[in-house]
C-alpha cells in the first residue's frame, strides 16, 4: 500500500492552493451534479488528556468526474498538545471507485489545510466579485498560514493583508514565513484590525467566541474557517448568512452557526446561499451588505485532494 508522509504530499502539489481552488471548484460541481457524496461523520472520544472537547473523527465520502475515489479521513482534534504539534491529525484512506482496489494513505493536516483555505477563496471570489482589497486573517496555526498564501495568491486586488492573534507570537512568525510579501503586516489590536479590512478570515481553535456584535458593519465579509470564534448575536447582525453546505452535521457540530442553529436562533431556511452556488455562480452579495460564510469543511474535498495526490504519485512512478 502507498503511504505519503506531508513531504512527499507538499512535493507533489498537495498543498498547492491554486491547485486546491481547482479541486474545490470541479468537486462542488460533481456534488451538484449528483456525482459526488458524503454520509455524517462518526466519533469517538478522546482521553481528558487530550483536552475537555477533543475526539477523533471517521469522514467518509465519494467522488467521480476524473476522481472516482472512494475514502474516509481519520483525523483527531485535540486541545492539549505537545507545542510542536497542530491541533488537528489526520490521514486519508482512498479506494479506487470503481474496482475498490486501495490506493493509498495520505498524512492529510496540510491537505485539510489547503482545502479549507481553497473554500473560502471560492466563497469570496462568488460571493464578493468585486475583490478584496484589505484582508485580515485572526489566527496564527497552520490554518491561518494557509489562508495566507490563498490570500496572497488567489485575490488579485489584494493591498493590504493583515494578521492578528492572540498569541502574538505566532503572528510574528507567521509574518516571518512571508517575508518576501510587503503587504502582509501584524495587527496589535483586533478592533482596529477588523475596523480596517473588508474580509476577514478567522481561523482559530477557539471554544469561547470573541469576534462580538460590535465587529459586524455594512459592506464587511467574514469567513469564519475556525471553530466557535463568533457570539451568536453577532452572527444574527450580518445582513446575509451563508456556508459551504448545511447537513446532518449541523445538529452535532461546534461550529458557531450550528450551536446557534441548535438553540434555536437560526432557521436552515435561512442559509442564503452555499458552495454549489458559488460554483455556479448563481448568488451574489450587494456590495454595501454584511456577509458571513461558515465554513463546516466538506469530506468530498479531502477524498477529492487525496485522490489527485495518490494518483499523481502513481502516474509519476515514484511508486
Amino acid at each position: 500500500m502507498i503511504v505519503l508522509s506531508a513531504n512527499t504530499v507538499s512535493a507533489l502539489g498537495g498543498h498547492d492552493i491554486l491547485r486546491a481552488i481547482d479541486d474545490v471548484r470541479r468537486t462542488t460541481a460533481l456534488f451538484a451534479a449528483g456525482d459526488a457524496g458524503m454520509d455524517a461523520e462518526n466519533s469517538v472520544p478522546l482521553a481528558p488528556e487530550a483536552g475537555p472537547h477533543a475526539r477523533a473523527y471517521a469522514l467518509p465520502a465519494w467522488v467521480g468526474g476524473d476522481y472516482q475515489a472512494a475514502g474516509v479521513k481519520w483525523t483527531a482534534h485535540r486541545q492539549i498538545r505537545p507545542t510542536e504539534e497542530g491541533a488537528s491529525v489526520s490521514m486519508t484512506l482512498v479506494n479506487d471507485r470503481r474496482s475498490g482496489a486501495l490506493l493509498g494513505a495520505v498524512e492529510s493536516d496540510g491537505l485539510t489545510h489547503a482545502r479549507t483555505a481553497a473554500v473560502s477563496g471560492v466563497a469570496v471570489g462568488a460571493f464578493r466579485p468585486a475583490g478584496v482589497r484589505h484582508a485580515l486573517v485572526i489566527g496564527g496555526g497552520a490554518n491561518a498560514h494557509a489562508h495566507v498564501d490563498m490570500a496572497s495568491v488567489a485575490l488579485p486586488g489584494l493591498q493590504t493583508l493583515a494578521v492578528w492573534s492572540r498569541d502574538p507570537a505566532q503572528a510574528q512568525t507567521l509574518r516571518a514565513t512571508h517575508a518576501d510579501d510587503p503587504r502582509l503586516h501584524v495587527a496589535t489590536s483586533l478592533d482596529d484590525a477588523i475596523g480596517a479590512a473588508d474580509t476577514v478570515f478567522c481561523c482559530t481553535s477557539s471554544v469561547e467566541p470573541f469576534i462580538m456584535q460590535r465587529h459586524v458593519r455594512p459592506g464587511l465579509t467574514f469567513v469564519q474557517a475556525g471553530h466557535h470564534e463568533v457570539e451568536f448575536d453577532a452572527i444574527t447582525q450580518f445582513d446575509h448568512i451563508t456556508g459551504d453546505r448545511w447537513g446532518s452535521f449541523a445538529e452535532r457540530s461546534g461550529k458557531s452557526l450550528f450551536r446557534l442553529y441548535r438553540a434555536g436562533g437560526f432557521p436552515r431556511a435561512c442559509l442564503d446561499a452555499d458552495l454549489t452556488d458559488a460554483v455556479s455562480n448563481a448568488w451574489q452579495a450587494p456590495p454595501q451588505d454584511s456577509l458571513y460564510f461558515s465554513s463546516f469543511g466538506l469530506n468530498i474535498f479531502d477524498i477529492a485532494l487525496a485522490a489527485r495526490v495518490l494518483k499523481d504519485a502513481i502516474a509519476g512512478g515514484a511508486f
